[in-house]
């Protein structure tokens, strides 16, 4: 199973790593750590982020990718380009006044 694994920033991406880690222990994955940023001078500080992230992991190899665009466009292509089977995101819950 290919998972993709979105970080958006640690300590709210922590509990959606950690699930990917669940998943990764039972051997059921491979799995790529995804974030967005805006600009290409953040691609520093994303690919630090994403290797805290994977230390979270425990286990390799897990593939780290930076994109650059609009959060959900970015996301959805890569889905669709490289045929994940899971995706894992943080969402805030924002109640059902918001």
């Amino acid at each position: 199973m290919r998972v993709l694994i979105c970080v958006s920033g640690m300590p709210y991406s922590r509990s959606t790593v950690r699930f990917g880690a669940l998943l990764g222990q039972l051997g059921l994955s491979e799995t790529t750590l995804l974030m967005v940023v805006d600009e290409e001078t953040e691609d520093e500080a994303a690919l630090d982020m994403l290797e805290r992230a994977a230390q979270l992991l425990h286990f390799p190899p897990v593939a780290k990718r930076v994109s650059h665009g609009p959060p959900l466009a970015e996301i959805l292509a890569a889905v669709e380009s490289d045929e994940y089977d899971m995706l894992l995101d943080w969402l805030p819950y924002r109640g059902l006044d918001s």
